[in-house]
C-alpha cells in the first residue's frame, strides 16, 4: 500500500516548504450567499430517527441517507423530497448492518460503511446487494467516515481504537488503496478526568478545544483539512500533497458564553447509564474543576460547499444560533441557523437541514443555497 503523509508538526512552516498559495479573505461579511426562506422540500420524519443519521451524500438529483437504530438506507428525490426506496436490516449477512457510519453515491451505486463489521456494502439504486468490501488494508483497523471524492474514488476516514491516530485513505472500485493524510485527532492531554466519591470516574474531551477536522471539496474532490491550529485550511490532493490553502481571518473569534458553558455541562457529560443518572455527582464536580477557554476555536466543522465555497461551523451545535461562515475566493458570508436546526450536508445547490420542533418531532428540510450575482459567478 502506498503511504503519503502530511505531518501536523510541520504545518507551522509548511508555506516555506511547499510554497502554499494563500487566499486571504476579508473579515467583513457580505450578503452574497444565503439560504432561501422557503423550504424546497421536506423529507422523512421522526420515524426515520434523523438525529442518528451520521452521513449523507448526493449525486445528480438524489439524496441518500443511512439512519441508525435498525440501520436502513433511504433514497429521496432532491427536487421534491419524494421517497424512492428504503432497505436494510440489522445483522451480519450480505447487505445487512450492525452500525451506520457513512454513505456515498457514486455512478449509480450506493456505498454504505459499517464500522462494527469493518466493511463497505455496495448496492444498486433499487437496493440489490452487489458486493461487500472488507477494510482489512486500511491504515487503522476501523473506519467511521465515508466521502465521495472524484470519479470512482472514495475517501475513507480511519481511526485507531482507544487512541488519537487518524488517517484518510483513498479507495477505488478496483480495490486500490493509498493513505492520503495522517494526523492526530487531539493531544493526549486534551482530556478532563472527573472523579466523585459517590459516582463513577469518567474521562471526557476538554470543552471547546481545537481539534483536527477534514472534509471533501465537491468540485475538485480534494480534501479540506484543518490541523487544529493556525488560520489555514489545507487543500490536500490525491497524492497527499498540499499545494494551496484557504486562509481564514483570525480577528473574528467568538466568545465562550455562560450559556455555552451550561450547554457543555448538560451534553458533554452523559446524562445516564442504563437508565440510571449515575453521572450527576460528576456534573457537580465539573462545575468547580473544568477550565473553559475564553473563545471558541476557529472552527468546529468544515464542509465543501457548492460553487467552490467552503462552509465553516464557528460555534458548537446546540448554541442559539449556530454560526456558519461561507468562504469563497473573494468573500466571507455568515449564515445563522436558529435553535432546533442543524446542517447535515451540502449537495449541489441545496442544504440539508435537520429541524426539531418544541415537541421533539424531527423533519429534514431541503433549502436552496442562493448565490447573489454580486461577486460570485
Amino acid at each position: 500500500m502506498i503511504r503519503h503523509r502530511i505531518v501536523p508538526a510541520l504545518t507551522r512552516s509548511v508555506s516555506s516548504i511547499i510554497g502554499l498559495v494563500l487566499f486571504h479573505l476579508p473579515t467583513i461579511a457580505f450578503a452574497q450567499v444565503q439560504l432561501d426562506n422557503h423550504v424546497a422540500a421536506t423529507i422523512g420524519g421522526e420515524a426515520l430517527q434523523w438525529s442518528s443519521a451520521v452521513a449523507t451524500d448526493a449525486n445528480d438529483s438524489l439524496l441518500v441517507v443511512m439512519t441508525d437504530a435498525d440501520p436502513v438506507l433511504h433514497i429521496f428525490a432532491i427536487e421534491n423530497g419524494a421517497h424512492i426506496a428504503s432497505w436494510g436490516r440489522n445483522g451480519d449477512g450480505p447487505g445487512e448492518f450492525q452500525s451506520s457510519a457513512g454513505v456515498a453515491l457514486v455512478k449509480h451505486r450506493i456505498y454504505a460503511l459499517d464500522t462494527t463489521l469493518r466493511r463497505i456494502a455496495i448496492f444498486s439504486l433499487t437496493g440489490v446487494h452487489i458486493q461487500t468490501i472488507m477494510l482489512d488494508e486500511m491504515s487503522y483497523p476501523f473506519a467511521d467516515r465515508l466521502h465521495r471524492a472524484k470519479g470512482d474514488t472514495l475517501f475513507i476516514g480511519t481511526f485507531e481504537p482507544m487512541g488519537n491516530g487518524r488517517a484518510v485513505v483513498a479507495w477505488t472500485s478496483s480495490g486500490h488503496t493509498s493513505e492520503v493524510l495522517a494526523f492526530q485527532a487531539a493531544t493526549p492531554d486534551d482530556q478532563v478526568r472527573l472523579e466523585a466519591p459517590d459516582g463513577p470516574n469518567l474521562t471526557v474531551p476538554s470543552p471547546f478545544r481545537a481539534r483536527s477536522r477534514w472534509s471533501v471539496d465537491s468540485g475538485s474532490g480534494s480534501i479540506l483539512y484543518w490541523p487544529g491550529h493556525g488560520q489555514d485550511i489545507q487543500v490536500v490532493h490525491f497524492d497527499g500533497s498540499a499545494r494551496n490553502a484557504i486562509s481564514l481571518p483570525l480577528d473574528d473569534r467568538i466568545e465562550v458564553t455562560s450559556e455555552d458553558r451550561e450547554h457543555w455541562f448538560q451534553t458533554g457529560i452523559p446524562s445516564d447509564f442504563r437508565g440510571r443518572r449515575v453521572f450527576e455527582p460528576l456534573r457537580r464536580v465539573a462545575r468547580d474543576v473544568v477550565d473553559f477557554p475564553k473563545v471558541h476555536p476557529l472552527l468546529y466543522e468544515v464542509m465543501g460547499g457548492p460553487r467552490h465555497t467552503v462552509w465553516i461551523r464557528r460555534t458548537p451545535n446546540g448554541r442559539n444560533p449556530v454560526v456558519w461562515d461561507v468562504v469563497s475566493h473573494d468573500s466571507t458570508n455568515r449564515i445563522l441557523l436558529p435553535a432546533g436546526q442543524r446542517l447535515l450536508g451540502l449537495h449541489d445547490d441545496h442544504a440539508v437541514i435537520l429541524t426539531t420542533d418544541d415537541m421533539g418531532r424531527e423533519t429534514v428540510e431541503l433549502r436552496l443555497v442562493v448565490h447573489e450575482s454580486r461577486g460570485l459567478t
